[in-house]
């Protein structure tokens, strides 16, 4: 019953966002899941985890970097982020060549900043 609330308030919260989804209950921690398909051509699926934690939301960035750490990307940099399950795509753009690249999830916080880093492979035809 708690959980089925807190789905409909992230609900509430954020509206429908393009680029957002929100596909279920918060997790019990912070995480990022492995994107799919993986290695891809065109555009992945990133889904990423954000727990409750308490009276203020974090602020959470999630960003993709080449394998010598250049920041290619940020997919979404969002202060007071809501709880929930997430989807993000990311299509590389004509610049980026094929190769390994790496998505990581951070929160800004300055007594907790867990970081989930996932190697993805980005294909070209």
């Amino acid at each position: 019953m708690i959980k089925t609330i807190a789905f409909i308030a992230v609900i509430l919260l954020l509206g429908s966002c393009a680029d957002q989804d929100v596909i279920g209950v918060p997790p019990e921690s912070f995480e990022l899941k492995q994107n799919a398909p993986n290695p891809f051509t065109d555009t992945t699926l990133v889904q990423y985890g954000i727990p409750s934690v308490g009276k203020n939301p974090p602020h959470i960035r999630v960003t993709v970097y080449n394998r010598v750490n250049d920041r290619i990307v940020i997919l979404r940099d969002s202060s007071l982020h809501p709880a929930g399950m997430f989807n993000l795509t990311w299509r590389p753009g004509a610049s980026e060549p094929a190769g390994l690249y790496y998505i990581e999830l951070q929160t800004l916080d300055i007594f907790h900043s867990p970081t989930a880093v996932k190697r993805i492979a980005v294909l070209k035809q």
